[in-house]
């Protein structure tokens, strides 16, 4: 026997079940478990779960069963778990579930297979209309991913090889569960059941009476005391049975029907609803339309709290002849016990080392024994969504009126309730409250028209939900002073004082197990690193993998060499502009490779050898250990790196005060380029096989990198070859065909060839409105897109149908506000402008800005977008000055946001000349147009019609300019440079050609509007920023 674990962080996996046998099960494969009385701790304050703690071979393992079945309970109860065992690093939500059969296969799913996930999907959130049911799937509305290191574990599961040890892994803990069921004399529950009890029904085959005409069974309908009867008390026709390939197969090879088929494991995405799925009909169509392999009731609330894997065994069919045969032994099979490789690969720097959090529990510990009678609630706030969630826990636990309304407002419920002055003395901390954006809105500008009809709080911001009252206490934790001192109303917050030097070395200690060093070397790293708790973990992580010493990770942090700095700060901006998780060490080796070869000199780094992989491997040691040193980036697996949301911020913001944004760009997207073009197409195919859905992401990636640079030709090819590829694995209406043609139209639009583009977007179309439907939002994104080129095709009426028709449905499903109907209304806007409704655009257009800037912010790329659409609509009328204005704050705000060589940036840039040289100031407009065609000539290259056509403008203005200069010189024109532009209309040449009509098109009169903030123009009468709608990848939201 062990000694249990004197703490509660010192268990580092969590077991889930929701039903009592599920617990049964699990137990029996435990090596060990602890009962109260030899555990010298209880749960935290509030946590009234129950728990089982163990010893699953080298795990601390807590077992948690759930109070019911479904996400209400989960929710509370796993708020709870990350109340009570802060230490967790991986949950598995183990037990039964329902699987998905694929008949007439010899991989068929039978009962008691394994289901492993790979996602998971909410398939029942969503609105229910008339006849029909659209689920929510915005970004917001879905689950995320897993981790990296979790989907690396999953991916294993994929291969024969791993796939069969499981299998065996399986087969073991299942015969120790028995052997020990034996002893406790309820073997009989965990024995597999003979295979002729695996019955499935045809689809179509209800579970119903046949017999009882008066009892309200019909084809179609099943009564009550049907839905709790057995097969065999309803006669279920057992001619009605689908095929078992794999089971027939066995019987072939010599096995009886009673014969006990090894098990198989599934790994896929798993459904996870608030009802249990007992419809055959129900469940194919549901699979069919999500790649559902299984479907379960929990899952969805554990995964976004924890890393998660769900780990259930098959128990039935998800149908209407549920029963329960397999219960027992489907539990004992996925009785999952983790493998000390598999949990440790997912392990990550405990946060005790984070001093904040330990202060605000020891708090939390003595207001819970000052007042008894108080409650003490904890809210983990480093996003939006998990504030949310914490509050949804505390309404559960708390048994909040209204907290199971449909339409409630969790957060606005708990604030009102903790407020009531019935409520009793309470504690509220919220911890890790670093991110001011999940607080308050973005801070507005100086500029009049980023404030006109600013809402003083945002809806997705929660600093408002903070309840404030006599009675209740808030204690806030954060790394972000701005943040401390906003929350406070302005008084100053209390700084954590250092760490002594007895604290540090006990850290130290705890974390440098087996390393041996002297109290005097670890009080000098600690001074070295400011005594920071989170920077000490960091070297304690390191030094241990670089076979390195204390002394010498001093040493590392002490060099002093100039050229190391400057290193150390242009890597930083690189990997800033990456995603600031699991950011890839190769990108980092390639941009240094880079550097050092330009230090020696080399013009080509293609085939110069004078720079050696050591050097290059020495550099980078060097930089990322110090960078890890400081905190600034931490280790997230053995070829990556993570990086904080606020040192990524403030790593921005320096780059823009250099103007340095754009070159680290350029070098990051270069770095990424070389890195993936290492790995050729077919070497990636051959390893992850053609079927695997990562074989074309690279590619993928760097198409739309591509398109994001105007480098066309070289975002076509890689997705036609995309494409081509995808057409030999997948049918032609799967998603991932229609997302690829989709993309490769997108694209020929911008290359002129729009009738390829025509043909590919409507088989696009077609195939999302038959497997979809007509309101899908792909099949909306096609329609746009559709829209886009029949207007290049001079189908001026069916564009402004399918627009039209658009924008209808987007806001009868997804109501007006929200991004993509706002698209819509874009579009709607800009082909009233391209037809020459100048008032329908202007009203449009000024609407739309209004509502924008209340759902995205002013300085969102798209609102951005309408400002420029407004701008031009302006410049039509002649309204030069509105137009000016709106086109500088476009101007000004994608120099910050985007950098000076964007091509959007560029675009601002033509269209703000064109205004400067209409209102006369002739002067600055060739200055912003000579800067304009110089970007252009970096960015785009000599060639490319914009670039030719800013140079022919410029030229045309420079002329005109000095014909006047000299006309004015020669006394003939005195007087009249003041009243007019002396370069006079040339500059609408400047019109990018995807845009021409524009130009051309009749001007109309109308009311001058007062709307002072705009939009941004998929084409203007200057210069075509047509990002917004054809520009956009079609699918990307589906």
């Amino acid at each position: 026997m062990s000694a249990a674990p004197g703490r509660r962080e010192d268990f580092g996996v969590a077991l889930i079940c929701a039903l009592p046998l599920e617990v049964d099960a699990v137990t029996l494969a435990f090596d060990e478990i602890w009962e109260e009385d030899q555990l010298p701790f209880e749960n935290a304050p509030n946590d009234y779960n129950s728990y089982t703690l163990g010893r699953l071979g080298k795990h601390n393992v807590v077992l948690l069963l759930l109070p019911e079945m479904g996400k209400i309970s989960a929710a509370s109860a796993t708020v709870s778990l990350r109340t009570s065992f802060s230490g967790i690093k991986l949950a598995i939500l183990c037990g039964i579930c329902g699987g998905v059969p694929n008949p007439f296969t010899d991989d068929k799913m039978v009962l008691g297979d394994v289901i492993i996930s790979k996602s998971l999907i909410q398939y029942d959130l969503g609105r229910q209309y008339d006849g029909r049911f659209a689920r929510k799937d915005t970004v917001e509305d879905n689950l995320g991913r897993p981790s990296k290191e979790i989907r690396s574990l999953i991916a294993g599961f994929t291969t024969r090889l791993k796939r069969n040890n499981l299998q065996r892994r399986i087969a073991k803990i299942l015969d120790q569960v028995q052997r020990k069921a034996l002893e406790e004399g309820c073997w009989a529950k965990y024995s597999r059941p003979a295979s002729d009890e695996d019955v499935l029904f045809e689809s179509s085959y209800l579970h119903r009476h046949r017999y009882k005409p008066a009892c309200g069974c019909d084809d179609s309908h099943a009564c009550e005391t049907a839905q709790h009867a057995s097969c065999e008390e309803l006669k279920c026709d057992l001619r009605r049975q689908q095929p078992k390939r794999r089971l027939e197969v066995q019987a072939a090879n010599g096995h009886g029907p009673g014969a006990k088929p090894q098990c198989r494991i599934f790994t896929g995405r798993v459904g996870s609803g608030d009802t249990v799925m007992k419809s055959a009909d129900h469940r194919d169509q549901v699979a069919s339309e999500h790649g559902i392999i299984a479907f379960e009731m929990e899952g969805a609330v554990v995964w976004d709290e924890v890393p998660c894997i769900i780990v259930k065994a098959v128990c039935d069919y998800a149908d209407s002849h549920k029963n329960k045969k397999w219960q027992d032994f489907a539990a004992a099979t996925a009785a999952f016990r983790p493998r000390r490789s598999s949990v440790k690969h997912i392990t990550t720097y405990p946060s005790s080392t984070e001093r904040k959090t330990q202060i605000a529990l020891a708090y939390s510990h003595w207001f819970n024994k000052k007042f008894p009678d108080a409650s003490v609630f904890w809210v983990h706030a480093s996003s939006i969504e998990r504030f949310r969630l914490a509050y949804t826990g505390i309404a559960q636990e708390c048994q909040i009126p209204g907290r199971d309304e449909p339409d409630v407002d969790v957060l606005k419920l708990v604030k009102t309730w903790l407020e009531d002055g019935q409520r009793r003395r309470w504690l509220l901390v919220i911890d890790n409250a670093d991110d001011t954006e999940v607080f308050f809105p973005p801070t507005s500008r100086k500029t009049d028209i980023t404030t006109a009809n600013q809402p003083s709080q945002s809806d997705t911001v929660v600093g408002r939900y903070i309840p404030e009252c006599s009675h209740g206490s808030v204690l806030i934790t954060t790394r972000n002073r701005q943040v401390g001192v906003k929350m406070t109303r302005g008084k100053l917050p209390i700084q954590v004082v250092e760490m002594t030097d007895g604290e540090t070395n006990e850290l130290l200690g705890s974390l440098l197990e087996g390393i041996d060093f002297t109290t005097e070397e670890a009080s000098l790293l600690s001074s070295r690193l400011e005594h920071l708790p989170l920077a000490l973990a960091q070297a304690a992580s390191f030094i241990p993998e670089n076979s390195s010493t204390i002394s010498e990770y001093v040493r590392l942090l002490d060099q002093s060499d100039f050229s190391l700095v400057d290193r150390l700060s242009e890597i930083l901006s690189v990997i800033s502009l990456l995603d600031r998780q699991a950011i890839p060490r190769g990108i980092v080796w390639e941009y240094c490779h880079t550097r050092l070869l330009e230090d020696a000199g080399s013009a080509d780094d293609s085939n110069d050898n004078s720079v050696a992989d050591a050097d290059v491997d020495l550099a980078l040691t060097t930089a990322l250990g110090t960078l890890q040193a400081f905190s600034f980036i931490t280790k997230a697996s053995d070829d990556s790196y993570n990086m904080h949301r606020l040192v990524q911020l403030i790593t921005h913001k320096r780059m823009m005060n250099r103007g340095v944004m754009d070159r680290f760009s350029g070098d990051a997207i270069i770095a990424d380029h070389k890195l993936k073009s290492k790995q050729p197409f077919w070497e990636r195919e051959a390893l992850l096989g053609p079927e695997h859905p990562d074989t074309f992401s690279s590619q993928t990636s760097l198409a739309y990198i591509y398109g994001a640079q105007g480098r066309w030709c070289e975002a076509a090819d890689i997705h036609l070859y995309v494409l081509e590829q995808h057409q030999k694995v997948f049918d032609a209406d799967d998603p991932q065909i229609l997302i690829d043609k989709a993309d490769l139209a997108s694209v020929y639009v911008y290359l002129g060839r729009v009738a390829e583009a025509e043909e590919l977007c409507s088989q696009a179309f077609e195939g999302s409105k038959r497997r979809f439907g007509d309101e899908h939002p792909m099949t909306l994104d096609c329609m746009g897109h559709l829209s886009v080129i029949f207007e290049e095709q001079g189908r001026l009426a069916e564009s402004l149908r399918l627009r039209t028709l658009k924008f209808e449905i987007s806001k009868k499903i997804m109501g007006l506000e929200t991004p993509k109907t706002l698209m819509s209304i874009f579009n709607l806007a800009w082909h009233y402008f391209e037809l020459g409704h100048l008032d329908k655009a202007q009203k449009l257009s000024e609407e739309l800005v209004t509502m924008q800037k209340r759902v995205l912010g002013a300085e969102h790329e798209e609102t951005l977008g309408s400002v420029k659409l407004l701008a031009d609509v302006y410049f039509k009328k002649r309204w030069f000055s509105e137009a000016r204005e709106l086109d500088e704050f476009v101007l000004e705000a994608r120099r910050k946001l985007l950098g000076n060589s964007h091509f959007k940036t560029l675009n601002a840039m033509s269209s703000s000349a064109r205004t400067w040289n209409r209102l006369g100031r002739t002067e600055e407009a060739i200055r912003l147009m000579k800067e304009c065609a110089e970007g252009r000539q970096r960015t785009l290259g000599p060639d490319h019609s914009d670039t030719i056509r800013s140079l022919q403008v410029l030229k045309e203005w420079e002329e005109k300019l000095a014909e006047a200069t000299r006309v004015e010189d020669d006394g003939s024109r005195d007087g009249e440079s003041g009243r007019s532009s002396p370069c006079g209309p040339g500059e609408d040449s400047e019109s990018d050609s995807r845009s021409s009509r524009a130009d051309r098109t009749a001007g109309s009169t109308g009311t001058r509007g007062s709307q002072h903030f705009g939009a941004s123009s998929v084409s203007s009468s200057e210069d075509d920023d047509s990002e917004s709608d054809s520009g956009v990848r079609l699918g990307e939201d589906s």
